[in-house]
Parts: C-alpha cells; sequence; structure tokens
C-alpha cells in the first residue's frame, strides 16, 4: 500500500513535491506553510474571499499541495466569520460569451498582466502577455 501512495511523490534538491492527476508537480507544504498560504489566498493580496472549492483549486493551479487541501480550506472559510455573515448569494446565469469577430491577421491584440506567486528567478513579479486573437484561435 505504502509503494503505491509513494509512486506519486517526488523528491527533488531536498524538495517534496506531489504528482497530481494532470503529471504536474506541486510543492508539498508543510502545517504551518499550509496555514500560510491559506490565509493568504483568502484574505491577502491574492485572496478573493471565495469558496472553500473555488480557492483550493487556485491554490492547487499555483502548484501547491498538502493532503488535506480541500477539508482544511473548507473548514477555515467556515471559521472565517466576515465570509459566513456577508456572504451575498449570487442567483444570476453566466454571461453569455460572445466570439471574437476578426478581419484579418493582426487587428485585434490582447495584453494580459499578471502576477508570479512565487516571484521568478531574477525577482520578477509580473507577466506581461500580448496575444494576437487570429493565432489564439487557429
Amino acid at each position: 500500500m505504502l509503494c503505491h501512495l509513494a509512486k506519486n511523490y517526488v523528491i527533488t534538491s531536498d524538495i517534496l513535491y506531489h504528482r497530481g492527476v494532470d503529471s504536474i508537480l506541486r510543492h508539498c507544504l508543510t502545517l504551518e506553510e499550509a496555514k500560510l498560504v491559506l490565509n493568504d489566498f483568502h484574505s491577502a493580496a491574492c485572496g478573493g474571499h471565495l469558496s472553500g472549492l473555488a480557492i483550493a483549486q487556485k491554490i492547487l493551479r499555483t502548484c501547491y499541495f498538502w493532503s488535506s487541501i480541500f477539508k482544511d480550506y473548507i473548514e477555515a472559510v467556515k471559521c472565517f466569520h466576515p465570509c459566513q455573515v456577508y456572504a451575498q448569494k449570487m442567483h444570476m446565469h453566466p454571461a453569455p460569451l460572445f466570439p471574437v469577430i476578426i478581419v484579418g491577421p493582426f487587428m485585434k491584440w490582447g495584453i494580459y498582466v499578471t502576477t508570479c506567486n512565487p516571484p521568478l528567478a531574477r525577482k520578477h513579479k509580473y507577466i506581461i502577455l500580448e496575444v494576437n486573437y487570429i493565432t489564439k484561435w487557429a
């Protein structure tokens, strides 16, 4: 049984990683680190006071992992009083999608700015991405 569970873990440079079902290696956190990440993703600069499942998935997308991530986060949100008192229930259908109309190549460009968490090797904190819409959908 232990060998079956251990095949999903990899140690590289003294850091433990978990390989998910999508084959992405996620940094395994200690309990103390997990509590800091929970707090940061819920109410700090990168937080959004979202539901437990949504924030747990956001944490997984940033390549962090611990074995009880979903249970811990749902419990943390339940204990956070302002989210329980002021949470507004959304009863709206999602907005419809509209196609991007392209006349020719290089006619529509998009610029996206996103943050890096943790910062990159040269202490860069932001990524700027430029997209030509004709090649994005091709």
